[in-house]
Order: structure tokens, then sequence, then C-alpha cells
């Protein structure tokens, strides 16, 4: 009778255990943030910043004007009593100073105006004065001096998120232009009255070759960049982990197609002295299906300017990585004798081997037995397994100089009778973990640390157990589930855009509610190169 009872004693307690950790139903909680209307995360180039890239974008345009050949304008001719058409191919620039001042302004609300002045070009190239009678061919020479750029561009978001970047305009003022036809054959004399016209056209295309030369860089060449920054997949960063054990399997897990959704919310803001992206910076998985539904809290950023650029990314980022986490079920956690590192296999064993520790090794001398004496009593020479189910939404926060996360999770604790697994208690673990993050080596990365912990029972299937005694299991989340779980941390992600940009002195500092990246960085000469040359060699497929 007695055993019977026991054993009803035990189903409903497990149904009852199981009842309360499956569900995945969440209060709304007074702290979130419910009106949409702030970013996530802010990327912040400044002055100082949008100088070096003008500075690097001016000596590769330069570069590659110096050495441009094979250009060609073809234009109508017409004159009384005479129709036709004039070619100039192989156009090639024999001398070209670059220009003597140029400059980079952000223009509120939208706009950023790229100035170059006094270029001087000079050319030549061949000609062919074509007509219904008669053609000529010859030799055209000449310069543009002091030419004068300036280019409007314009920022702006669209309804999918993306940054539209579109050149509003590009004019032109040009001090001095003269070019002279040399004309071949006996005709030539006849040639000679197109040299006007001849300059005109080639006054106003050389121009608009630079123009469209910058057009397409900026158009074409912008987007791409912002739309790398609106979608950032993160678990192509963890592969490391390759499930050899059960922390490696929980990261896994935790990290498989995660990416940070960061498009664009709002237009950038746009000041004398920055340039600032508004992105949403929600961290989610390919299968989440819903939003969190919280948004990001104001950023109370200052108007920082002194480095180049600035990345300020909210507590939303980590707060909707732990909710679709949540959602997705993967913060649950089962620790047993297979699949544990051997040195932390005893840790679950019921009775202790009395040879282990003796060495000096103390994570080694510790069992569940040890700790919690009712269950080696009740289940001697045995092993154990706990199974750690959120027991609600951790909170994540940037407060007074660090970032830390609440935690609260349902410990189930089975214990294997004849083969089979029984569970015995139900038990929960709350506590506070502090989060140290770095900007470092490359990446962004961080360290835990659990600052505080409180384990208590609720429910046990041991008669006479001592409630107390379940504290005793707080060291297995000091010794081996904090430390293990802050390789995830440690292993981190690369700074965006390496392949592009190297960040020079980073210096990472938490505020309240915001983590902020200040970093001065070298633009990349490689790709940005090979854009411009791109850009050169479209014009020069088509005539002008």
């Amino acid at each position: 009778m007695v055993m019977a009872r026991k054993h009803v004693l035990l189903v409903l307690f497990y149904v009852c255990s199981l009842h309360l950790c499956s569900g995945r139903t969440l209060l709304q909680n007074s702290r979130w943030n419910t009106e949409y209307g702030y970013p996530g995360v802010k990327i912040r180039l400044t002055k100082k910043g949008a100088d070096h890239v003008k500075d690097v974008g001016v000596k590769l345009l330069n570069e590659e004007i110096a050495g441009l050949r094979g250009l060609r304008v073809q234009h109508a001719l017409s004159q009384p009593g005479l129709e036709g058409k004039i070619e100039v191919e192989d156009i090639t620039v024999l001398n070209f100073k670059p220009a003597t001042y140029s400059d980079i302004n952000f223009l509120p609300p939208s706009f950023i105006v790229l100035g170059l002045e006094n270029l001087d070009i000079t050319l030549t190239g061949r000609f062919l004065g074509t007509t219904p009678l008669f053609t000529v061919p010859g030799i055209v020479h000449g310069d543009i001096r002091q030419m004068t750029i300036a280019l409007t561009t314009n920022f702006h978001t669209t309804q999918e998120g993306l940054m539209a970047v579109n050149v509003v305009n590009c004019s032109t003022v040009i001090g001095y232009s003269q070019f002279t036809l040399n004309p071949e054959g006996p005709l030539s004399a006849i040639v000679k009255t197109f040299e006007l016209q001849i300059n005109e056209i080639i006054r106003q295309r050389i121009p608009a070759l630079f123009c469209n030369s910058l057009r397409e860089i900026i158009e074409k060449n912008s987007p791409k960049l912002f739309q790398r920054l609106s979608r950032t997949y993160l678990s192509d960063h963890f592969k490391k982990f390759d499930g050899s054990t059960v922390i490696d399997r929980f990261i896994r897990k935790f990290t498989q197609g995660l990416y940070l959704d960061n498009v664009n919310i709002f237009d950038p803001v746009i000041t004398n002295n920055y340039f600032e992206t508004q992105q949403l910076g929600e961290v989610r998985y390919n299968e989440s299906t819903d939003r969190a539904p919280f948004f990001p809290k104001y950023m109370n950023t200052s108007q920082d300017s002194d480095r180049m650029l600035y990345l300020y990314g909210s507590e939303y980022i980590f707060n909707s990585l732990l909710y679709h986490a949540y959602q997705t079920d993967r913060l649950s956690l089962k620790l047993e004798e297979a699949n544990l590192p051997d040195k932390y296999k005893g840790f679950v064993r019921t009775s202790c081997n009395e040879n282990a520790g003796k060495d000096g090794d103390f994570v080694s001398g510790i069992c569940v037995g040890k700790l919690i004496p009712s269950i080696e009593q009740h289940f001697p020479n045995t092993t154990t397994s706990f199974h750690l189910l959120p027991h609600d939404l951790p909170e994540f926060r940037f407060a007074d100089g660090v970032g830390s996360m609440d935690v609260s999770t349902r410990i189930l604790t089975n214990v294997k009778v004849n083969g089979s697994w029984t569970q015995i208690l139900v038990s929960s673990a709350s506590g506070q973990t502090d989060i140290k993050l770095m900007a470092e080596n490359g990446k962004f990365s961080g360290d835990l640390k659990l600052k505080k912990l409180n384990v208590r029972l609720h429910r046990s299937a041991i008669e006479g157990i001592d409630p107390e005694s379940i504290e005793q299991l707080a060291p297995l989340a000091k010794t081996f589930l904090g430390p293990q779980l802050a390789k995830g941390l440690k292993q981190g992600f690369p700074y965006p855009l390496q392949d592009s940009i190297t960040f020079i002195e980073p210096d990472l500092s938490i505020h309240e509610g915001y983590v902020q990246l200040a970093t001065d960085f070298i633009l990349g000469e490689t790709k940005l190169r090979e854009k411009v040359r791109q850009a050169f060699e479209n014009i020069k497929r088509g005539a002008f």
C-alpha cells in the first residue's frame, strides 16, 4: 500500500512538473518599451571619418584619371549646307594635375556634398570627321584647367528598410578650355571650321565623364555597403562548437540560424558634424516568425564626434536575442553523465569515487550525493541528470558600467533506477550574471561571471529531504556551467566590414541602456580601387 501510494505520488509529481515547465506564454514585462520609435543600433560617421574616406577616394580617383585612355566621344555636326558627325577616339590623358583642394561636408537634413577644386588635365585623341561627301581624319589635343566639381548626394530610407543613395546634383565650373584640331588631307580646312563646336563638345563631355564616374561609384556601391550592414549572419562565427560536449551542443543550437536584423527604420540623421544611421538591431533566428513584443528604448547618446566612427548598441539587441531563443526553446539544457566532459562526470553520481579529489582537484571530488546526502541514502551508486528549463524570460541590461542579466531556471532532477529514469526533485535557480563586453583582436567578445545564485526546492519525491540542502547545487553552476558558457561569449564575432576597414584603437564603454564603441579606422584601398576602375571601364564601353 505504501509502495503504491509512492508510485502514484511520483506520477502526479512528474505530470505537475511538466505542466509547470512546458509553457512559452509570456506576460508583458512592465519594463518593456512598447512604443515604437527608437533605433536599437546607430552607426555614426563623423566629419573626421568622412574626411579620411574622401582622402582615400580622391587618391584612387586621381590614380585612375592620370592613367586614363581609351575614351571616345561622338557628336553630330551641323552647318548650313553641311551635315555630318565627328568621333574622337582613344582619348588619352597626357598630363593631370589633381585638385589643389578637396572637401566633404554634411548638409542637414539629408545631404553630403563633395567638392574638388582646380583640376588641370591635358588630353589628346584621334578624330574622324564624316559627312555624306567626305571623311577627314586627324588629331585633337588641348587642355582643361581650373575645373571645379561639386557633387551633392541624398540619403534616405526606403520602405523595405534599405538605404537609398542618390546623386541629386553634380555641377562643374571650368576656368579655361582650349582644344586644337590637326586634320589630315586636302579637306582639312573645311574640318577646321568645326573647331569651335568641337571645343564646346569636349568642354561639356569631359566634366560629364567625371560626374558620371562619381555618380556610378556612389550610387552603385554605397547601397551595397549599407545592405551588408542591414543583415549580419552570426552563426558562421560559432562553427568551432561542433557538438562534442553538452555545452558545445548548447552553444551550437543557440547560435544556429542566428542573425542581426539591422534594417534602417528611419532616415539617417545628418548634422554638421556627423552622419548617423537609425537601425533596428533585432537579433533573431531564421525560423523566428514574429517580432519581439517590445522595442528599443531611447539611447541618450552624446554628440561626440572626436573619433572617426561610433557604434551604438542598445540592450534591446541582447533582449531580442533572449526572447527569440526562449520562444524557439534554445535556452534549455540537460546535464547527464553521458554528455559531460570527463572532468565533470563524477558530479552527477549519487556516490562519490573514494579516490577522487585526492590529487587536489576539488571538482573531481564533488558528487551530487555528497552535496545532497538524502539522494545518496535513497539511491546509492547510480547517476542523476539535471534538466534546466527557463522559468521566465531572462532580462539583460546595461547599467553602472557593466552588462548584467537576470536568470530564472527550473531544474528537474532525475535518478536512474534499474535502467529507467525517475524524477525526484523540482527546484529553481535564480540569480544575476555579470557580462563583460570587449572589443579587441578584431572582434566583439565577452566574458560571463555568476555574481549570485539562489537555489530553492519546490517539490521532492524523497521523503525527509532537507530543503536547504538543495542550495548545495550552486557549485554546479559556478564551477561548470558559468565557465563553460563563457566560452561562447569569448568566441565573439568580427567587427563589421572587416574586409574594407581596419579599426584603430577601438574603445568600448558601457552607458545607461547601451554600449558604445568609439574608434578611428583605416579604409582599405584594394576593393575601392577596383570599384573606381570598374566605374571608368563602364563609361569607356559606350560613347558619351
